[in-house]
C-alpha cells in the first residue's frame, strides 16, 4: 500500500441540488470570502459557502470545533503546503458543493497539483467542482477525523494532499467518515491509505 494514489468519485446530485437550495434560502448562511471568517466560522459553528477561493497563510490546522456546513461553491481551499482541517471530538463536519467550475492540474510523483493556469498539454488531469488541495500532514493530509467527531462529505474533491505517514486524503481516528458524494483524487503518503485510513 505504500505511496498508492486512490480515487473514489461518486455521484452526489441529490446533496448538490438540497444544500444549493440551502444556499439560497436560509439568511444565517455566512459567506467566506478570507481564511480569518473561515476560522471563525470553524470555530463557532454554523453554516457557509466559499465566495472565493481562499488560500491559507497560517500553519496552524483550520480546527471545526462545532457543527459546521460548509459549501465549496466551485471554488478551491489551498492549504497551501501549511496545515490539515481537524475536526474536534463530538463535532460533525458537512462538506458540499454546487459549482461545476472545471479546476486544471499537472502531475509529481502521484499528486495532483493544482494550476488552473494551464494550458494544453501541459494539463495532466482537470476536474469539476469545489477542491480542498494542498494539504500536509504526518496523518491526514486533508481531513483529521478525530475520535468520536464525524465527517460527512456530500461533494466536493480533496486533491492533491499529502500525509509523511498515514492517510493522504482523510484519517479516521475512531470515527465516522461518510462518503455520499465528492472524489478522492491524487492524493499520496509515504506509508498507508493514499485516501483514507
Amino acid at each position: 500500500f505504500k505511496n498508492r494514489t486512490i480515487s473514489l468519485p461518486l455521484e452526489a446530485d441529490h446533496y448538490i441540488t438540497e444544500w444549493h437550495g440551502v444556499c439560497n434560502s436560509l439568511g444565517n448562511v455566512s459567506e467566506i470570502s478570507t481564511e480569518e471568517q473561515l476560522r471563525n466560522l470553524f470555530t463557532n459553528g454554523g453554516s457557509g459557502y466559499l465566495a472565493n477561493d481562499i488560500t491559507i497563510e497560517s500553519s496552524d490546522s483550520l480546527k471545526v470545533s462545532k457543527n459546521v456546513d460548509i459549501c465549496l461553491n466551485g471554488n478551491v481551499l489551498n492549504l497551501n503546503n501549511k496545515c490539515r482541517i481537524s475536526v474536534s471530538s463530538n463535532s460533525v463536519f458537512n462538506l458540499y458543493d454546487c459549482h461545476s467550475r472545471e479546476h486544471r492540474f499537472s502531475e509529481t510523483d502521484g499528486v495532483w497539483v493544482l494550476n488552473d493556469a494551464l494550458s494544453g498539454d501541459d494539463v495532466k488531469h482537470t476536474i469539476n467542482g469545489g477542491i480542498i488541495t494542498g494539504g500536509v500532514s504526518t496523518n491526514a493530509g486533508a481531513v483529521y477525523i478525530n475520535p468520536g467527531s464525524t465527517f460527512n462529505m456530500y461533494g466536493g474533491n480533496l486533491v492533491g494532499n499529502i500525509a509523511n505517514e498515514k492517510g493522504g486524503a482523510v484519517y479516521i481516528s475512531s470515527s465516522t467518515f461518510n462518503m455520499y458524494g465528492g472524489g478522492l483524487i491524487g492524493n499520496k503518503t509515504q506509508e498507508r491509505g493514499g485516501a483514507i485510513y
